[in-house]
């Protein structure tokens, strides 16, 4: 099962700072991340009970105010079910746990991956008693599937980029779509650990099924030979698994050199004719090492397949 909530709770902890000037620029200029100290997300809602709920994303910060001495607690739950309605009472248990424990101001925001209600809004829980209101408590969310995915995908945000994979889209655009996007991410000027969270993200929720993961692999590669674009080996994990799953079958050998023959068109087209050749005389063991080096590698001559 796939761990939505811990995937995404890495990507804010690196992109905290580009979140908030993406979704909430006004509030962005009001908060130093320079003073940023991300805590043990624990707290305990109902301690008669001994009931212990691990936070996904708790941060203490410094505001930027006149004193410069004002701290305060930033608190974002990921929410992958599509619903909202059990999340309002725990929200606010949260809230009275972290202002209790921390003894200063917290902001409450969700990140819904699969609510999208108005986009960025706010949302409202209230109790009471005979006519009267006893306790208004109120959170701030982003519900990414409202959002339209072009204003973020084509935007300067690498994390607008990564997360438009979860916005608003004709599904039939989805490949295109997830191709550019990665491309992006490739030429951008990211590190290597960033670009790598935030492709994770755009492949696993941009293509909608293995019809479209294949057109979008097909689309990213033809940008890649067109390009000439540094590829990290895992960008697409199942190449390097491909041999281990099919290596071994019979008629093998003949399966890896078409692979490794397809892999090399796409970057290096057209292959000079003694390629699949030189290909053919290698055993299964050196195409297998060959499969990462390929998405590496500037030239054949890096390779080893120079016509020499």
């Amino acid at each position: 099962m796939i761990d939505h909530d811990q995937r995404f709770k890495t990507i804010l902890q690196e992109f905290l700072p580009e979140f908030f000037q993406l979704f909430f620029p006004h509030w962005y200029a009001r908060l130093d991340f320079t003073q940023l100290d991300f805590l043990t997300n624990e707290v305990f809602p109902d301690p008669t009970q001994g009931q212990r709920k691990i936070l996904d994303l708790v941060a203490r910060i410094r505001l930027r105010d006149d004193s410069g001495n004002e701290l305060a607690i930033l608190h974002i739950e990921i929410e992958s079910p599509d619903s909202m309605t059990l999340l309002r009472e725990r929200f606010w248990k949260y809230y009275s746990a972290l202002r209790l424990r921390h003894g200063c101001k917290v902001l409450p925001i969700a990140l819904f991956l699969n609510v999208g209600k108005e986009g960025i809004g706010r949302e409202i829980y209230t109790e009471g008693m005979f006519e009267e209101d006893t306790l208004t408590f109120r959170f701030w969310y982003v519900g990414l599937p409202a959002l339209e995915a072009a204003t973020y995908r084509t935007g300067t945000s690498h994390l607008g980029m990564a997360l438009s994979a979860l916005m608003h889209q004709p599904r039939e655009e989805r490949p295109a779509n997830t191709a550019a996007v990665v491309q992006s991410l490739l030429q951008s000027p990211l590190n290597k650990h960033q670009q790598h969270l935030l492709l994770d993200c755009a492949l696993a929720y941009g293509p909608l099924d293995q019809q479209q993961r294949q057109e979008t692999e097909q689309l990213i590669n033809q940008a890649i030979g067109a390009n000439q674009m540094p590829v990290p080996p895992e960008l697409f994990p199942e190449w390097k698994d491909y041999f281990h799953e099919k290596g071994r079958s019979e008629g093998a050998h003949d399966t890896s050199v078409r692979l490794v023959t397809t892999l090399l068109d796409t970057r290096f087209s057209p292959l000079p004719p003694f390629v699949p050749d030189r290909l053919r005389g290698m055993t299964t063991d050196e195409l297998e090492k060959l499969v990462p080096l390929v998405v590496t590698a500037s030239s054949l001559e890096e390779l080893g397949l120079s016509d020499s």
